[in-house]
């Protein structure tokens, strides 16, 4: 019987929420989002990973206030960095993003299937 391996979980990412910097409460404080536009459940307090895929800019924001279908964000501006375009459709696909995950935690698991040798595709380019 082999021992069993104990992981610890790390706390879980930040929810993400897609947003358009130019969608702005009426005083210009904060930077509106949908609910429907975050990838899990989101709260008043929280800090989120917000992005602009139009963009393609990233950075924090904590929520200052939930109304049923908006989000007000209080956006990190220092923090604005632009996303690396080899990552760039991941934060535009959220189920990209957890079909990666879940093929990590799998991997991780040890449930791995070799599919053999990938050199016939290198390229002396």
């Amino acid at each position: 019987m082999h021992p069993r391996r104990v992981t610890e979980h790390p706390e879980p990412a930040p929810a993400r929420v897609r947003i358009d910097l130019n969608a702005r409460t009426y005083d210009g404080l904060y930077v509106l989002a949908r609910r429907s536009d975050a990838t899990g459940p989101v709260q008043r307090g929280d800090t989120v990973t917000v992005f602009e895929p139009e963009d393609g800019v990233a950075t924090t924001a904590t929520v200052k206030r939930c109304d049923d279908d908006w989000l007000h964000l209080d956006v990190d501006w220092d923090g604005m960095r632009e996303i690396p375009a080899r990552e760039l459709g991941v934060w535009r696909d959220p189920q990209l993003a957890g079909r990666i995950t879940d093929g990590m935690a799998q991997a991780e698991r040890g449930e791995t299937a070799d599919l053999g040798s990938f050199a016939r595709y290198l390229s002396e380019e």
